[in-house]
């Protein structure tokens, strides 16, 4: 499992979909260039018509098997996942979640322990299991379409379906950040050119610090 997390400038003024934009532009790069340091200068990335990312061979544009990526991106972080076995990433700045995500994603039990803390327990909870739930789904590749899935996934959930969970809190900008990583377990047929597991924090302005969880 290979992870790469940057820290980009946060929006000050900027449009809205522009700063998406570059966002994403800017986490379409940062996978290319894992994706080569791992597999070769030829790999590029690509996206399915859900918006899932692949590894793709530049010269034959197909899609190469047994390898995994995942993008992640939210104001002043960009974040890439890539593995030979099946991996989601998602990272988000603490806050509250909407009545709406709250309604629709989180459980009642998950709901009740939400309520029941303080407001900046009760964000860091909320937002540590937001993005769990978001990496679940692009693992998945259902992003967050099957409610029903999304509502039941947890840290419990996960490591009985096999799965490695991974989450950290980060601190950027004078932000704090919840970063979950969901990675598959089962051994790839292309196991043998996986590196050793490590996570890499770039940052142009200053230090991104992280503590996993």
């Amino acid at each position: 499992m290979n992870v790469v997390v940057q820290q980009v400038q946060c929006r000050a003024g900027e449009n809205t979909r522009e700063y998406e934009r570059m966002l994403s532009a800017r986490a379409h790069r940062i996978a290319e260039r894992l994706a080569r340091r791992l597999c070769g200068a030829w790999t590029i990335i690509r996206h399915e018509a859900s918006g899932r990312p692949v590894v793709v061979d530049a010269h034959t544009r197909r899609t190469m098997p047994g390898w995994s990526v995942s993008i992640s991106h939210t104001e002043g972080l960009v974040a890439c996942a890539m593995s030979a076995a099946p991996i989601g990433i998602d990272v988000e700045g603490v806050r509250f979640p909407t009545a709406g995500v709250l309604r629709h994603c989180f459980s009642a039990d998950e709901r009740a322990s939400i309520r029941a803390s303080d407001t900046r327990r009760a964000s860091e909870y909320a937002s540590g299991l937001w993005t769990l739930k978001e990496a679940y789904g692009k693992l998945i590749g259902l992003g967050l379409r099957d409610l029903a899935l999304i509502r039941a996934c947890n840290p419990a959930f996960c490591r009985d379906r096999g799965l490695e969970v991974c989450q950290m809190t980060l601190r950027s900008h004078g932000r704090r950040y919840r970063c979950s990583i969901v990675h598959g377990t089962a051994a790839s047929r292309h196991a043998q050119h996986a590196t050793t597991a490590h996570s890499t924090y770039q940052s142009s302005e200053d230090t991104t610090e992280g503590e996993q969880q």
